[in-house]
């Protein structure tokens, strides 16, 4: 239970408001306590009312007979210490100090969602401008990109028709590719990636590290460079290395049909 879950404000001197007097003369302390049990019972419901029907129950509750209650209640009625409408009776400075509280919370309660939504907004902003880059050359090749088709989006990542189809070019079927966006989206520090496609592209190699890509097949080359004489079966990496080996002096170069 919160601490403040059942307060409502008290007047330190209502002990001598004058309709609580007249219920001191007829009962002394003791109706004075029952009194204010009573109202703390209806601060307790849910509507700050008690049903008439009840009030056996709330006599127990309350340690006393059925008869005094009886008693007390009618001339906290007569006083308009509490009044009774509708089969149920309440207290009319308890209902109004209530709103007024309840009317506090709820104001707290939307300041607060207010809030955290601006602090969320503000998080997203601060992510998006990490991910922009610095030059106004790059910005505009990001508009750009954001004008293409997209194919998927949540969170602060999407991506585009056009990079998907590049990973279903590479060697993966749709339906991989899709599970992967899912995860991703379920991964917790995916705020932390700044583009989909890389990240995408990472994690499907990670699935499957033992599938060549296309852009991964090895292409061979025979090639005859000056100084090295004649070479066979290169790939297209091991060419790009032997072409600074070389100073890029390839002449002959002929590609191996697989």
């Amino acid at each position: 239970m919160a601490k403040e879950a059942y307060y409502f404000s008290h007047d330190s001197n209502a002990r001598s408001d004058e309709k609580i007097l007249q219920l001191r003369a007829e009962f002394g302390w003791e109706g004075y306590g029952l009194y204010w049990a009573i109202i703390e019972t209806l601060r307790e419901s849910s509507d700050y009312s008690f049903s008439s029907n009840a009030k056996a129950g709330l006599a127990l509750s309350l340690n006393t007979t059925k008869e005094k209650l009886n008693d007390i209640l009618e001339l906290c009625f007569e006083e308009s210490l509490l009044v009774e409408k509708d089969g149920r009776f309440f207290s009319e400075s308890l209902m109004i100090r209530m709103e007024q509280i309840d009317e506090k919370r709820r104001k707290r309660a939307e300041a607060g969602r207010k809030g955290g939504v601006a602090k969320a907004k503000a998080k997203q902003r601060s992510s998006n401008a990490k991910a922009k880059p610095s030059k106004e050359k790059k910005r505009k090749e990001s508009k750009v990109k954001e004008s293409k088709e997209v194919y998927k989006a949540f969170d602060h990542l999407s991506i585009s028709t056009e990079e998907n189809d590049k990973l279903v070019k590479l060697g993966y079927s749709q339906n991989e590719i899709d599970n992967i966006y899912d995860k991703i989206q379920n991964f917790k520090k995916n705020t932390n990636y700044n583009s989909l496609y890389l990240t995408a592209l990472n994690w499907l190699k990670r699935e499957f590290p033992n599938r060549k890509t296309i852009d991964e097949k090895e292409t061979l080359y025979n090639y005859h460079a000056e100084g090295f004489g004649m070479q066979y079966r290169k790939t297209e990496r091991e060419l790009r290395r032997d072409k600074i080996a070389c100073q890029g002096k390839i002449t002959q170069l002929t590609e191996i049909k697989q």
